[in-house]
């Protein structure tokens, strides 16, 4: 059975920085840096994997050292950025795309060849939205972030609906992982809707 945990503690943190700089650092030099047995801290990497805190280990591409390649921010104002969000996202250059809460101002990360991806997708903005303010930002520095306290809590959702999941969840371990549920009702409506699925 898998332990849910309610929070961060300072240990998970010091591994999330340790991992997030390196995520193929041996157990063995986590262990000596945090102060705990590789054994447990194996464990720690385990739940927060299951729990889908931890997603995997990718590498880092310095995008600087490859020559001819260029990231730039665009920012761009404009009413209804919903439908123009989706169309800039499934653009091969953009790499992410960020909606301000009052829906106004979309903010699109992008990597190219040559600037040739942030004058695509500007030319694109410009051809479906001719009125949006549009501001083209080439100089970023990035750096992965870990928080510092410990303490924080962990957002647990409905496996079935959704939903966000106040108090203690009901916890199945799966195959590929772990699903948390409200309760055992909607825990056997998502086993019931997989098996479903699989006829």
């Amino acid at each position: 059975m898998v332990r849910v945990k309610k929070s961060l503690d300072a240990m998970d943190i010091e591994i999330l920085k340790i991992l997030s700089s390196n995520c193929r650092e041996k157990l063995e030099d986590i262990a000596s840096k945090v102060g705990l047995s590789s054994p447990m801290i194996r464990k720690r990497i385990e739940i927060m994997e299951k729990l889908g805190i931890i997603r995997g280990c990718v590498a880092r591409v310095d995008m600087s050292m490859l020559e001819g390649v260029s990231s730039s921010l665009v920012l761009i104002r404009h009413r209804g950025s919903a439908k123009l969000a989706e169309s800039l996202y499934r653009h091969p250059a953009v790499e992410r795309v960020y909606i301000s809460r009052a829906g106004d101002t979309i903010v699109a990360l992008i990597r190219g060849v040559g600037g040739e991806g942030a004058r695509e997708v500007i030319d694109m903005v410009k051809r479906e939205v001719p009125e949006a303010e549009i501001i083209d930002v080439n100089q970023i520095y990035e750096k992965p972030w870990i928080p510092e306290k410990p303490g924080i809590s962990i957002i647990y959702r409905c496996g079935f609906c959704g939903g966000v999941i106040i108090g203690s969840p009901y916890v199945l371990e799966l195959g590929d992982g772990i699903k948390t549920f409200h309760g055992r009702e909607c825990a056997e409506a998502y086993l019931q809707k997989k098996r479903l699925m699989q006829v």
